[in-house]
């Protein structure tokens, strides 16, 4: 895949977005407006720059910030709230897919 020196720098802008937005789920179409990428251009050269999907990466960035929120003693359903799940039990798979220990298990620790 070929990247431009300008897609690397919007793709970068999309990532620095992500790292200073809060920890809440991003929209696709507001990173392709950020970006002025095509989807297929945003989505493909994220992965091929930086080596891990979009969606992995906010998944990792904002589990890591569960895993700091349940060490400083907040409660696993409160972190969940904090994070805009749904349920306990789709932050616990998420938390699990990255940490590979569910919450619950993890502040027992």
């Amino acid at each position: 895949m070929f990247v431009t020196e300008d897609e690397t720098k919007a793709l970068q802008d999309v990532k620095d977005y992500i790292d200073l937005s809060s920890p809440e789920r991003v929209e696709i179409n507001h990173l392709i407006m950020i970006s002025g990428l095509t989807k297929t251009k945003l989505t493909r050269g994220f992965k091929y720059v930086f080596n891990i999907t979009i969606y992995r990466y906010w998944l990792e960035r904002a589990m890591t910030i569960a895993k700091a929120m349940i060490e400083d003693g907040m409660q696993v359903k409160e972190a969940s709230i904090m994070l805009k799940y749904s349920t306990i039990g789709s932050f616990a798979r998420a938390f699990k897919s990255v940490h590979k220990t569910n919450p619950a298990e993890f502040k027992k620790q």
